[in-house]
């Protein structure tokens, strides 16, 4: 089912760039299309269907991409900021750690 979705989905989209858009951005306009889940590729090939004009269809498109980018932004932003996050965590325990050793050395070293 998502296979025939995405199958006809670009078909659409050929349907809607047919004369404008090489092969290389037409799969890369696919490539974006595959990250769609089944709902969000049937409603875009619902209303690439319902599109009367061709500029229509390349506005709904248009539209879908930038939707699809910013989403991709926000999840590497995202991705990011926890990275950031794990970095700072493994460096306080780096530096408590550190302390810890350093504290017991010099007790050990005391005692002696």
């Amino acid at each position: 089912m998502a296979i025939a979705a995405v199958v006809s989905a670009a078909a659409s989209v050929g349907g809607a760039v047919k004369g404008g858009i090489d092969a290389d951005k037409k799969r890369n306009i696919e490539q974006q299309l595959a990250f769609l889940n089944n709902d969000q590729k049937l409603k875009l090939e619902g209303k690439l269907r319902e599109a009367k004009t061709e500029e229509e269809r390349l506005k709904i498109l248009g539209d879908t991409l930038n939707i699809i980018a910013a989403a991709r932004v926000q999840g590497l932003s995202y991705v990011q900021a926890e990275k950031e996050k794990t970095r700072k965590q493994l460096l306080i325990v780096g530096i408590v750690s550190a302390s810890v050793l350093l504290i017991t050395f010099l007790v050990l070293s005391r005692r002696k």
